[in-house]
């Protein structure tokens, strides 16, 4: 098999990583594997941008809409998946293609897993009900003292991160991210091109904005009308996604659509801000401004080109 490698697209929300790696994928002969966390749902469709048949232009797309709603995945299990498709996709003659925003996948399939004990079932249900009778927030705040570090990366509502971290400081003795210190400083565990897409401030807000309300012109609130008539709990993991409970809130006339469509703008704008600080401490990529999506597709080719000595596969052929 020639060596052929695979190609990471990251960035925030709205930078247009879908659209440019659609582009590649064509020109290179490439095949499209998901790394968001929660494009991995199916139903959740409108709400997390993902593409349709006529604008996926007949390239293949894994790990996409494979897992159900009620379902829970980890990154551990994204990362044996994730390669095991990489490797299938090398076989074909094709180049692997990952995209996405969620930054805890990728680093994961780049690195590894941090080596983090296994907690006795015993212990995590009797930590688990003490956390449940006191609150999400007491322990996000009890979390803020023991863990300063991992405090910045989740939200006081995030019950199964929280949940997490402090199972293992209780069990280990040691901070959650103590386990993680040492990842960035690995390499990662196979070549690959990394290609980051960023916008300045205004031009982000934008486009988030025009984001949110397609996905609304879209159907965007009969999608969560339908999940709820499925009977999906919206205190569930795919539920995460921002803008989902907003949504579910409009119709049950907690908030009203123009109420909902502000907090999930800002929502997703402060996301894309941690997105951003994530990415900024990956290794070797290559940024590239996307206000303007055809340069910065060309950038990312001629880029790409460069990595690969001139071995630049076009519809298949060197």
């Amino acid at each position: 098999m020639e060596n052929i490698i695979p190609v990471i697209i990251l960035g925030p929300t709205a930078s247009g990583k879908s659209e440019i790696a659609i582009k590649l994928a064509n020109v290179l002969n490439g095949e499209i594997i998901n790394a968001d966390s929660m494009q991995i749902y199916k139903g959740f469709d409108i709400g997390k941008g993902k593409l349709n048949a006529k604008e996926r232009e007949g390239i293949k797309h894994d790990m996409i809409s494979f897992l159900n709603p009620e379902e829970e995945y980890s990154a551990g299990k994204y990362r044996k998946d994730c390669l095991r498709i990489i490797e299938e996709i090398k076989k074909r003659g094709k180049i692997p293609i990952i995209v996405g925003g969620t930054g805890f996948y990728i680093r994961t399939l780049l690195k590894g897993i941090a080596p983090i004990p296994e907690i006795p079932k015993k212990l995590r249900d009797r930590l688990n009900k003490i956390i449940s009778s006191y609150g999400c927030e007491y322990f996000y705040r009890f979390l803020s003292v023991l863990d300063p570090v991992y405090i910045k990366k989740i939200s006081k509502n995030d019950k199964q991160r929280i949940e997490r971290a402090i199972e293992v400081i209780f069990f280990s003795g040691k901070s959650f991210s103590s386990f993680f210190n040492d990842e960035l400083n690995k390499n990662d565990s196979f070549e690959n091109i990394k290609i980051g897409l960023f916008l300045e401030k205004e031009e982000l807000k934008r486009r988030i904005a025009e984001r949110v309300e397609k996905m609304i012109r879209n159907g965007w609130l009969e999608e969560v009308k339908n999940l709820i008539d499925m009977k999906i709990p919206i205190n569930s993991q795919s539920f995460k996604s921002i803008g989902y409970r907003e949504m579910a809130y409009v119709l049950e006339g907690k908030l009203n659509l123009d109420q909902a469509k502000e907090v999930i703008i800002r929502k997703t704008f402060l996301y894309a801000k941690r997105q951003m600080t994530w990415f900024k401490k990956e290794k070797n990529v290559h940024w590239i401004k996307s206000n303007d999506l055809e340069l910065a597709f060309f950038s990312a080719l001629r880029y790409i080109k460069e990595k690969k000595e001139g071995e630049l596969y076009v519809n298949g052929r060197k």
